[in-house]
C-alpha cells in the first residue's frame, strides 16, 4: 500500500478502528493490525471494483455471474430456489429477483416444474450461455490483472496456505 493514499496502512487501520475501536492499538501489534485491516480492505475493494467492471462491460454483477454459472453447471433442469440460495449464500427472495432480472434480459427461461410445484425448471438460453462465456473471460482477466499479477509465486503459495487454514477452521466450527 502507498502511504498518503486512502489505502495507506494508517488509513486502513483507521477504518478498522471504526469497527473494532481505538483499543485495537493497545491489543494488537502493527503486523496484526495491518494483517486484519488488509484482509478487510481487500475483501471490500476487490469485489466492488470487479462488480463495477463486470456491470460496465457485461451488465452482470458478480452475483448474477455466479448465478448464471451455477445454472450452467447444473445437470438437472429442476431447481429449488432455496437450493440456489444456499449454494450462493443468498436469500430465496433475492434469488427469485435475480432470476426475474436474468429472464427479463433473455438470458434464461423458467417454468414451474410439472413434478414439483415448489421447484422451477430453469434453462439458460443461447444468449445466456454466450453472455456467461464472455463475462467469465473478463472475470479471469480481472483476477489475473488485479490479484495474481501483484503477487510472486511464493506469496501466492503462502496466501493459499493461510486462506486454506482459516477456511478449514470455519468448516470445523461453523458447520
Amino acid at each position: 500500500m502507498i502511504e498518503g493514499t486512502q489505502n495507506s496502512g494508517a488509513a486502513v487501520r483507521r477504518r478498522v478502528e471504526y469497527l473494532l475501536g481505538e483499543e485495537l492499538g493497545n491489543r494488537w501489534d502493527a503486523d496484526q493490525q495491518l494483517g486484519w485491516a488488509g484482509i478487510m480492505e481487500i475483501s471490500r475493494l476487490l469485489p466492488a471494483k470487479h462488480n463495477r467492471e463486470m456491470l460496465a462491460e457485461h451488465g452482470l454483477s458478480l452475483t448474477l455471474l455466479s448465478l448464471l454459472g451455477r445454472l450452467n453447471e447444473c445437470h438437472q433442469p429442476t431447481l429449488l430456489a432455496r437450493d440456489l440460495a444456499i449454494d450462493l449464500d443468498l436469500s430465496p427472495g433475492r434469488v427469485s429477483r435475480h432470476l426475474s432480472t436474468l429472464e427479463a434480459e433473455g438470458l434464461l427461461i423458467r417454468r414451474h416444474s410439472a413434478g414439483d410445484g415448489r421447484a422451477l425448471d430453469v434453462e439458460l438460453t443461447d444468449a445466456g450461455r454466450a453472455r456467461l462465456a464472455a463475462a467469465r473471460q473478463t472475470a479471469v482477466a480481472i483476477v489475473e490483472r488485479d490479484f495474481l499479477s501483484r503477487l510472486t509465486p511464493d506469496e501466492l503459495v503462502m496466501l493459499a496456505r493461510v486462506a486454506t487454514k482459516i477456511l478449514r477452521s470455519f468448516d470445523a466450527t461453523d458447520a
